[in-house]
């Protein structure tokens, strides 16, 4: 089942890439398509290991962290967003749009 889920994630990964799949090393594309890959992995391969000892106090560390690293991902794309649209305002304001 794993295989399974590992080769549907890596189509998706792909599809949301194409567009970045240059081999342009100014590009993040590759890379952010093999961060993606290698998380996935660690992500099925660790599975069975993280619901063995839910309560266990390196899995309430580990649970921590993952959420912890979930919410500044999330705070990073939102400060992206609103920069992002500043800046559209900016360039908007002085015609270069």
């Amino acid at each position: 089942m794993a295989i399974f889920i590992f080769f549907l994630g890596t189509l998706v990964f792909s599809y949301f890439s194409r567009r970045y799949a240059g081999v342009n090393p100014r590009r993040q594309g590759p890379y952010r398509f093999v961060v993606f890959e290698g998380v996935l992995a660690l992500v099925l391969m660790n599975d069975k290991a993280r619901f063995n000892a839910p309560a266990s106090p390196v899995q309430i560390v580990s649970w921590n962290a993952f959420a912890l690293s979930i919410y500044l991902a999330i705070v990073v794309f939102a400060v992206y967003l609103t920069a992002k649209a500043e800046e559209q305002d900016t360039l908007a304001t002085f015609g270069a749009v």
